[in-house]
């Protein structure tokens, strides 16, 4: 059984991409992933980033022992067992009504996305590496939200208040999401918004 707690409210303030790895001829050599033509960053992407900075939020002291000791409980672990964590995490997406309005207007779609060359470049000359030019999709600036839930089973472990507040931490920590984020893609202001408020 799932516990609905929270919505993790994505600000993304630059293009951002979250890839597909497929071509589209000569319109893109890389094309982002998209639901009913729509952007979207995927709940599994959102949990990694979410345990990277949980993981930097451990180390520097910020949660505390019960933090430290309930990291591979909330996330589960990458050891021979495998043990699945139970925290939950949504795919990012639109407003239900900003959903609503793209679907009732899907020429408009199309203005969500734009195209970004890139080339390499040769580290001893500075010059660009020659037949290097690729084209890749990028997603405009939006607002995304993801539901964060918790199994049941786990609420006994810690505090509700305990986890609030090591999300809030967290979400500080967490400045770009998708591909590219080593290239200045995907800049973001991560927020926690309750369930039972309105994120209209």
């Amino acid at each position: 059984m799932k516990n609905n707690l929270f919505y993790l409210k994505l600000d993304i303030c630059s293009y951002w991409r979250a890839g597909a790895g497929q071509q589209a001829g000569a319109y893109a050599d890389q094309l982002v992933i998209k639901q009913d033509g729509l952007p979207y960053l995927p709940g599994k992407q959102l949990r990694g980033v979410l345990k990277k900075a949980f993981k930097i939020a451990c180390d520097a002291g910020w949660l505390g022992k019960q933090g430290l000791e309930n990291i591979d409980s909330i996330f589960g672990n990458d050891d021979k067992t495998l043990r699945q964590g139970v925290l939950q995490v949504s795919n990012a997406q639109l407003l239900p009504s900003e959903i609503n309005w793209f679907t009732q207007n899907p020429s408009a779609k199309p203005l969500l996305y734009h195209t970004k060359d890139t080339q390499a470049v040769e580290h001893i000359s500075g010059t660009t590496k020659q037949g290097s030019l690729r084209t890749m999709e990028v997603t405009v600036p939006v607002v995304l939200f993801a539901d964060i839930s918790l199994n049941q089973e786990i609420v006994h472990k810690f505090k509700i208040s305990d986890f609030e507040k090591w999300l809030i931490a967290c979400c500080s920590l967490i400045t770009a999401v998708g591909a590219d984020r080593n290239r200045g893609m995907g800049q973001v202001v991560v927020s926690l918004v309750k369930s039972n408020q309105e994120i209209m």
